[in-house]
């Protein structure tokens, strides 16, 4: 009698494990499921009260906020070095005044008095269009202080601004100061992810933006932070960029945070 009862408890303890591992896998399940509905739906249910935090905060923005979500791939991009082809015209056009920075970066001063913004700004598309692309580029900064100007442009890649290809023109005192860091290729990496809409990004951004803040634009842009996203053991050869919001505030600060959905 005794030998069976031990018998009935070992396999009512079996059972019991059983279940509660069948217990935890539905748990686990379920927690995974609401934390993904969570994180898809997070704008629809907070949408208002983001709106309502930034009037709080007398924080203003020039756009609508939504709840679209999109899809994005992450990038790899190759920079070109400066006896590559894209950087033919420049190499002939300014052989003279061309520097070189860890074999990817073409500085370049150019003598040239300026008037005014307008003449700098002509002067800045026109070389861009003499010698670079001109369609793989938009304006991304503007400063004109006290005689000391400066423009940076940005490349893109599918309407998408790519942070880490630019070419930066400073004027003073007659010297043009340009500073070029040129993508030779790019090459999508990863498969498509999901994005969060700007009203979640908003909500990620929320602890930077002081009080009274403007923000003028809120874009996608592909980024990376780190160094350790390099991608190859070489300088600044190669690096995988990541999809992130990015917000342009009235006084000229960009702030960014990461766009994909956890």
């Amino acid at each position: 009698m005794e030998i069976y009862i031990i018998m009935q408890w070992k396999k009512i303890k079996t059972y019991l494990i059983i279940a509660l591992f069948i217990v935890n896998i539905v748990l686990i399940i379920s927690i995974l499921k609401q934390n993904e509905k969570y994180s898809q739906n997070f704008t629809k249910k907070n949408l208002n009260n983001i709106k309502t935090i930034l009037s709080e905060k007398n924080i203003s923005y020039d756009f609508e906020l939504n709840t679209k979500t999109s899809n994005m791939h992450p990038i790899v991009i190759h920079y070109a070095k400066p006896d590559d082809a894209v950087y033919k015209k420049i190499r002939q056009n300014y052989s003279g005044s061309i520097k070189i920075i860890d074999n990817i970066y073409v500085d370049l001063e150019i003598k040239k008095n300026i008037s005014n913004y307008n003449e700098f700004l002509e002067f800045c598309n026109k070389f861009i269009e003499d010698n670079l692309e001109q369609k793989n580029y938009v304006l991304k900064e503007v400063i004109n202080e006290n005689n000391n100007m400066m423009i940076t442009y940005e490349e893109i890649y599918d309407k998408i601004p790519l942070e880490q290809g630019f070419v930066s023109a400073i004027y003073s005192q007659g010297i043009i100061n340009m500073n070029i860091l040129k993508i030779k290729d790019i090459q999508k990496a990863d498969k498509n992810i999901k994005i969060m809409s700007n009203a979640q990004a908003i909500s990620k951004l929320l602890p930077q933006l002081n009080n009274n803040t403007k923000i003028l634009s809120l874009d996608k842009c592909y980024y990376f932070k780190e160094y350790e996203e390099r991608i190859t053991t070489e300088k600044l050869e190669s690096l995988r960029l990541l999809p992130f919001y990015r917000a342009k505030l009235e006084n000229g600060e960009f702030l960014y945070t990461p766009a994909m959905i956890n």
